[in-house]
């Protein structure tokens, strides 16, 4: 008896074409999230950031390197599909997010000036 190839399910293929889309959707989310980081922090926004001219002081550029490695990580990671690498930058992005809500979006709702 003939075997006849393997063939592939329409259902499955639709799972992998969500599963490919769902993966750049991610890459280019860290991607605009990554340039979002550098604008905000390097250059001169005003009153967004606080800061008028150059150069930008700015007296966190380890952590902010340190951060720029981690979202490269998780932009290669979503890229890749490696799920440890996905699940680890979601996990800090998430911690990274809370944070971010705490010391600077929560005041600023309330209307807190910033010290000094």
């Amino acid at each position: 008896m003939l075997e006849t190839p393997h063939r592939r399910e329409p259902e499955g293929e639709t799972v992998r074409t969500l599963k490919r889309m769902k993966s750049t959707y991610a890459c280019w989310s860290l991607i605009l999230l990554f340039q979002y980081y550098n604008l905000d922090r390097w250059t001169p926004l005003g009153r967004w950031n606080g800061e008028y001219h150059w150069p930008v002081h700015n007296d966190q550029l380890y952590l902010d390197l340190v951060v720029g490695v981690i979202v490269l990580g998780a932009i290669l990671g979503f890229r890749s599909n490696f799920r440890a690498a996905m699940i680890l930058g979601t996990a800090l992005l998430g911690l990274w997010t809370y944070f971010h809500l705490q010391t600077w979006w929560i005041p600023y709702f309330r209307g807190v000036t910033s010290p000094g």
